[in-house]
């Protein structure tokens, strides 16, 4: 860790939520059988009509879980994160034993989320939904946010969806047998030149939040994260200052 201030202070976090989001998704593809980022998810009445940023997802539509994975991360859609914990929460209860059964399927993907978070150490942590609606029991650091987003930045996957300016693809409706064709910006600014994105954030109490990975040089990364910023577009220009603090921090290091 190069620098930071109150880093270990526990808030809100708002979207930057959806990061662990994303990452159990993608280690539970690895590991649940027969489940592929082409799987089909079919999206709920409760997830179409969760509010705060949406993907613009319909009750009874089918996308795959690559779409909604994207759908999560750019427009930082609610209802795609709570189709994805719906979706993965139901898989997890059915391979669950030794335990009563609950129909909340989304408690089992939470339970999943904070398992995670303890493997990586996120010990100031806890998470109570999988996508970062004001919650004060959905907590964390500047520093475990860190933790996690370097954690994601190892998996291609992530790289992938995050750093996409925009995604479009085509929804089903097996009820009217009929199709929509959906595109998604990302909310993200930060994506030209040596800028890896990652993921915005923002609730009246959390504050405008940002988790951003910068190259500094060829191999090497830093990862930037903000909680709380005093307005939206103080973001940017605070990321864009700090990266530039830490590459000459990192070029003086090296010289030294």
């Amino acid at each position: 860790m190069l620098s930071g201030v109150n880093y270990l202070e526990r808030r809100e976090v708002a979207s930057l939520t959806k990061i662990m989001t994303c990452y159990v998704v993608l280690r539970l593809i690895k590991r649940l059988p027969g489940v592929s980022s082409k799987s089909l998810i079919r999206v709920s009445r409760i997830a179409s009509i969760t509010t705060g940023t949406t993907a613009d997802l319909n009750e009874g539509e089918e996308g795959t879980v690559w779409d909604l994975l994207h759908g999560l991360m750019l427009p930082s859609g609610n209802d795609a994160a709570y189709s994805l914990a719906e979706h993965f929460g139901r898989l997890l209860h059915d391979t669950t034993e030794g335990e009563s059964p609950s129909r909340n399927y989304v408690r089992y993907f939470m339970q999943k989320m904070n398992q995670y978070a303890k493997k990586l150490k996120m010990y100031q942590t806890a998470f109570d939904n999988p996508h970062g609606l004001a919650n004060p029991t959905n907590r964390s650091t500047a520093k475990d946010i860190a933790k996690l987003t370097s954690a994601c930045m190892k998996m291609p996957k992530f790289r992938e969806i995050v750093r996409a300016k925009s995604y479009t693809t085509t929804l089903y409706t097996p009820t009217f047998n009929s199709y929509r064709r959906v595109s998604w910006a990302n909310t993200n600014k930060l994506l030209d030149a040596n800028w890896l994105g990652v993921k915005t954030g923002v609730t009246p109490t959390a504050g405008p939040c940002l988790s951003v990975c910068y190259r500094v040089e060829e191999k090497r990364t830093v990862v930037i994260v903000m909680l709380a910023c005093t307005t939206m577009e103080r973001r940017w220009t605070d990321a864009v200052m700090l990266a530039a603090w830490a590459k000459e921090r990192i070029r003086l290091d090296n010289f030294s």
